[in-house]
C-alpha cells in the first residue's frame, strides 16, 4: 500500500510555517510547562483517589464515586501522556518517551501493541479498509469499513453503537492485546498487525496485565474485605463510563459523514498524497472549546495531529491558524465542526455505513482532489 503522489507544495509550506513558529517563539516541539502540569494532574487524578478509596474511612458510595474519578484519571493518562509519548512527542529523549508511553500498560493496555496499530498503521493509512485496524476491529458488530460484510443488524447500528462503545476499554484490557499479539485468533487483524513481534513483547504485556488486574481487582478485594463480585461490578461500570468518554472524544474525528472511507485499493495505490488524504479522512471538532481540547489532549485537532504527529498536543491550538490559512491558500477543504455537530455526523456515518449498498469512496474519485 502506498500513495502515488509525493508531498506537494502545501505540505512543504505548512512545515516551513510551523518551523518558523517554533523558531520565533523559541519553544521546543515537545512538551513544555503546560504539558508537565497536565502530566502531573493526570497522575494525581489516577492514583491519589485510588489510595484514598483503599485507606480512607469512607462510606461505600464514596468509594464507588472515587473509583469513577480514578477511571477519569486513567483516561487522562492515555490522552495526556501515553498518546504523545508513543508518538515521541512528549520528550526530546526517546528513552523517556518509551517509559511514559507505558501509561497504556498502567491502565491495562499494551503500549507496544498500541504503537504498531496506531502509530505505524492507522497514522499512515487512516480510513483505508483492510489496512486501518481502527475501522476494522469493531466487526462484525459494527460496520465501519466497506470490507466488513453487511449484516441485517447493521441497519440499526446507529442505535446500539453506544452500548458497544461502553465496552471499548473493557475490550482493551481483556482481549485486544492478546488478539493483536496473535495469542488469540483475530479474524479482523490487518496486515501490519500480523508481523513478527520482538521476543519481549508478550512477556511485558503479560506482566502488565498481572500488575493491572492486581491493583484494580485483587488489592481492593483484600484491603476493603468486600466480596469480589462487588469490586468486579464497580470495575465494569467504571470501564463503561471510560469507554463512552473516550468514544465521544475520539470517534468523531474519523468516523464522520464528512470523512471518506476507502475500500482497499486492488492495486495497493492511493492516488493522492498523504497530506490531502488526511484532510479527506479527518474532521476537526470543538477546536475553540479550550476545556474540551485540554481534556482530550488536543485529539480533536486531528488533521494537524495526522500531518505533524511528532508535535506535542499542547502546541496544536496555537498552530491551528497556520493550518487554516495554509489550507485556504491552497484551496484544500478543511472540515471543522462543533462538538454537537461532530457527534451528529458520527451517527450519520453509522447510518450511512449500515446501508447494504454502501461501498465507501472509490480511490479513483480522489485523483481529482
Amino acid at each position: 500500500m502506498k500513495y502515488t503522489r509525493p508531498p506537494d507544495h502545501f505540505y512543504r509550506t505548512l512545515r516551513e510555517r510551523v518551523d518558523a513558529y517554533f523558531e520565533q517563539t523559541g519553544q521546543s516541539r515537545k512538551g513544555n510547562a503546560e504539558a508537565w502540569v497536565k502530566v502531573w494532574l493526570a497522575l494525581i487524578v489516577a492514583w491519589v483517589p485510588y489510595f484514598w478509596l483503599l485507606l480512607g474511612d469512607l462510606a461505600a458510595w464514596q468509594r464507588v464515586a472515587l473509583a469513577f474519578v480514578v477511571g477519569i484519571g486513567h483516561v487522562s493518562l492515555i490522552l495526556q501522556i501515553g498518546h504523545d509519548a508513543s508518538h515521541g512527542a512528549l520528550f526530546e529523549s526517546k528513552r523517556l518517551n518509551w517509559i511514559f508511553a507505558r501509561a497504556f500498560n498502567m491502565g491495562g493496555s499494551d503500549a507496544s501493541a498500541w504503537h504498531v496499530a496506531h502509530d505505524r498503521i492507522h497514522h499512515i493509512f487512516p480510513n483505508v479498509a483492510g489496512t486501518d485496524g481502527d475501522i476494522q476491529r469493531p466487526a462484525p458488530f459494527l460496520r465501519m469499513s466497506p470490507s466488513v460484510p453487511w449484516r441485517p443488524w447493521h441497519r440499526y447500528q446507529r442505535f446500539y453503537a453506544p452500548l458497544l462503545y461502553m465496552q471499548m476499554t473493557l475490550f482493551g484490557v481483556t482481549l485486544r492485546d492478546f488478539k493483536d499479539l496473535q495469542l488469540l485468533p483475530n479474524k479482523n487483524a490487518v496486515e501490519g498487525m500480523k508481523a513478527d513481534w520482538p521476543w519481549h513483547a508478550v512477556p511485558v504485556m503479560l506482566l502488565s496485565k498481572v500488575f493491572y488486574y492486581g491493583y484494580a481487582l485483587v488489592v481492593p478485594t483484600l484491603v476493603l474485605q468486600v466480596p469480589f463480585w462487588k469490586v468486579l461490578l464497580v470495575w465494569v461500570c467504571v470501564h463503561w463510563m471510560m469507554g463512552l468518554v473516550l468514544a465521544a472524544g475520539l470517534l468523531p474525528a474519523h468516523m464522520s459523514s464528512h470523512a471518506i472511507i476507502l475500500p482497499k485499493p486492488h492495486d495497493g495505490l492511493i492516488p493522492i498524497d498523504h497530506a490531502r488524504h488526511a484532510f479527506a479522512t479527518v474532521v476537526d471538532y470543538g477546536v475553540d472549546n479550550r476545556l474540551f481540547t485540554a481534556f482530550y489532549g488536543g485529539l480533536n485537532i486531528h488533521v494537524l495531529h495526522h500531518l505533524l504527529p511528532g508535535i506535542c498536543h499542547v502546541h496544536l491550538p496555537h498552530l491551528m491558524p497556520i493550518l487554516r490559512e495554509t489550507a485556504r491558500e491552497y484551496g484544500i477543504t478543511h472540515t471543522e465542526l462543533g462538538i454537537g455537530e461532530a457527534i451528529g455526523a458520527h451517527f450519520a456515518a453509522l447510518d450511512r455505513n449500515g446501508d447494504p449498498d454502501w461501498r465507501g469512496t472509490l480511490p479513483e474519485s480522489l485523483a481529482a482532489k
